[in-house]
C-alpha cells in the first residue's frame, strides 16, 4: 500500500510539472501533447505522463521517500539485580525524504517521533508519557567536486565507523530507552574515496547533552555535557585480504567529567573463501588524554588517562547446510583504572550504540550495568535461520569486572543467557521477540542487589 501512495505522489507532481511548463500553449494543437497516455486497471488508475522533454522534470523521478513505524514492548522485572517490576510499551515512527537537485548535489531529512507508556520508574534518566518530535536527519551533500571522488556533506548526519565500536551515536535518547532510534550529529564531512581506499575528515557536535558513564558504578550517576569531535577516517577493502579501518578521533568533554580523550583505532575483518565460511573481525583502541574521573568516580583534580581496550570475534557459518547454522565467539575488553597508580587506565567508550543484540551494548540486561568500561565478556552465540523469513539466535554472557571496584567483592560480575526470535515475511513488515535471564555474582551483589534480573521483549514494524 505505501508504495501505491509513493507512485500516486509522483504522478501528480509529474503532472503539476507538465502542466506549468506547457501551460502558455494549454489550447494548442494535440499533436504536442500526443505522448500524454491514460491507463486504467483494476486495482488502480495511473496517470502516466511523458513529456517530450523529460529534462524539465528530472527532480521529480530523484526524490526517495522512507518511514517507519515501530512498537517494542519490554517487561522487566529486578531489573538492576534490585526487587523492582517494569512494563512499558516504546513507540517510534519516522519520515524520510532524499532528493537529488543536480546530479552533484542532494539533501536529505528525516523526522523521529518517539514516545514511551507505562511503568518504567527505575530509569530515571528517561520521559515517560511524553510524545517527542526531532528532526534528526537535515543535511546537505556536494558530490564529484572539480570531477574527483570527493564529497562534502553539511547538517545533521550519521556518522559510523567500522561496526560502531567508538563512533555511532552522537544523540541521547531520552524516551526510547531500548530503541535508541536517533543516532545523529551535527556535523561537517569530508569523504574521498579513489578505491579501493575511503577517507573521512570530519567535525561532530552532538545534538543534545549526551551522557559519561565513566563513574557510574561507584557515583551512581551518568555526568551530562555537551561534547565534540574531531576525526579522520580511512578504509581500505580489499578482495583477498579482507577490509581494513585506521582512525584517529578527538573528543572535547564539557561534562562535570571533563574527559578530553583522543583516540586511535585499527579495526579488520576478514572471510574466508572456504565452507563453512570463517570470518574474523576485531578492533584495538589506544587511548590517551586527560579526565576528572579516578577510580571510576569524579575527582577533584585532572588525570592522565592510558588505556588501551579492543574486541576479537570470530564467526564459523554453515551456509550449505540446511538452516545455515553458525557458531559466533567474542571476547571484549575494556581495561578499568587502577587506583595505585598516578593516571586513569579506564577505557572512555566514546559514542558506541546498542545498535544489535551484543553489538555495542554487551548483553541486553548487562549492558545497562555496565557501560563499556571496566569490563571484560566473553560472548558465545549460536543461530540458525529455520526458514527463508526467520532466525533464531542464543546469547550466553559472562562478564568480569577488569578491575575490582569494592574491596573484597572480586571481580565476577554476571552472567547472561538472551534467546532472540526474528520474523521478517517481506520487505515492510517485521516482528520478533527476546526473552533475557542474568544474574548476579558476588561483584554485582555487593554493589545492586542479588535478584536474578528476567525480561521479555516484543516488536512489530512496518518499515518502506
Amino acid at each position: 500500500m505505501a508504495k501505491h501512495k509513493l507512485n500516486t505522489v509522483k504522478v501528480f507532481l509529474l503532472y503539476f510539472s507538465f502542466f506549468l511548463s506547457n501551460h502558455p500553449s494549454v489550447s494548442s494543437s494535440a499533436e504536442t501533447k500526443e505522448d500524454l497516455l491514460t491507463i486504467a486497471s483494476e486495482e488502480e488508475k495511473l496517470i502516466v505522463l511523458k513529456a517530450d522533454d523529460k529534462k524539465s522534470v528530472p527532480w521529480v523521478e530523484k526524490i526517495n521517500f522512507s518511514g517507519s513505524l515501530w512498537e517494542y514492548f519490554i517487561y522487566q522485572k529486578n531489573n538492576y539485580f534490585g526487587t523492582t517490576q517494569d512494563r512499558w510499551l516504546e513507540s517510534v515512527g519516522r519520515l524520510g525524504m532524499e532528493m537529488g537537485l543536480t546530479d552533484q548535489l542532494s539533501v536529505q531529512l528525516q523526522g523521529t517521533g518517539q514516545a514511551i507508556n507505562g511503568d518504567a520508574d527505575n530509569y530515571d534518566l528517561i520521559l515517560k508519557d511524553k510524545l517527542e518530535f526531532e528532526l534528526d536527519l537535515a543535511n546537505i551533500t556536494y558530490k564529484n567536486i572539480s570531477g574527483a571522488p570527493l564529497s562534502i556533506t553539511l547538517g545533521r548526519q550519521d556518522l559510523k565507523f567500522g561496526d560502531g565500536f567508538l563512533i555511532y551515536d552522537g544523540y541521547y535518547d531520552t524516551v526510547a530507552l531500548w530503541l535508541t532510534p536517533i543516532t545523529s550529529f551535527n556535523a561537517a564531512k569530508l569523504n574521498f574515496s579513489p578505491g579501493p581506499f575511503s577517507f573521512d575528515l570530519f567535525y561532530a557536535e552532538t545534538i543534545v547533552d549526551s551522557q559519561n558513564f565513566e563513574a557510574v558504578l561507584v557515583d551512581g550517576v551518568g555526568f551530562s555535557g555537551d561534547r565534540s569531535l574531531w576525526g579522520l577516517n580511512s578504509n581500505l577493502k580489499t578482495k583477498d585480504l579482507g577490509e581494513w579501518d585506521l582512525g584517529i578521533f578527538i573528543v572535547d568533554d564539557k561534562s562535570a567529567i571533563d574527559s578530553d580523550t583522543a583516540a586511535l583505532s585499527l579495526r579488520g575483518t576478514y572471510q574466508t573463501q572456504t565452507n563453512p565460511t570463517f570470518t574474523l573481525a576485531g578492533e584495538i583502541v589506544s587511548e590517551f588524554g586527560t579526565t576528572n574521573a579516578k577510580n571510576h568516580s569524579l575527582s577533584t583534580t585532572s588525570q592522565y588517562r592510558e588505556a588501551v581496550g579492543g574486541h576479537i570475534d570470530g564467526t564459523l557459518s554453515f551456509n550449505e547446510v540446511a538452516f545455515s547454522p553458525y557458531l559466533k565467539a567474542r571476547y571484549s575488553h575494556f581495561p578499568g583504572d587502577d587506583p595505585t597508580t598516578d593516571v586513569n587506565e579506564a577505557f572512555d567508550p566514546l559514542f558506541f550504540k546498542n545498535d544489535e543484540f551484543g553489538t555495542w551494548g554487551a548483553g541486553d540486561i548487562n549492558s545497562y550495568n555496565l557501560s563499556n568500561t571496566n569490563e571484560r565478556v566473553v560472548m558465545a552465540e549460536v543461530g540458525l535461520y529455520p526458514t527463508d523469513t526467520t532466525m533464531f539466535r542464543a546469547q550466553h554472557y559472562f562478564f568480569w569486572l577488569e578491575k575490582e571496584v569494592t574491596a573484597g567483592a572480586g571481580k565476577k560480575w554476571s552472567e547472561e543467557l538472551n534467546l532472540i526470535f526474528d520474523w521478517y515475511p517481506n520487505d515492510t513488515f517485521f516482528a520478533g521477540a527476546e526473552f533475557g535471564w542474568a544474574r548476579p555474582l558476588k561483584a554485582a551483589k555487593d554493589l545492586f542487589g542479588n535478584r536474578n534480573t528476567t525480561e521479555f521483549v516484543t516488536w512489530a514494524g512496518v518499515q518502506f
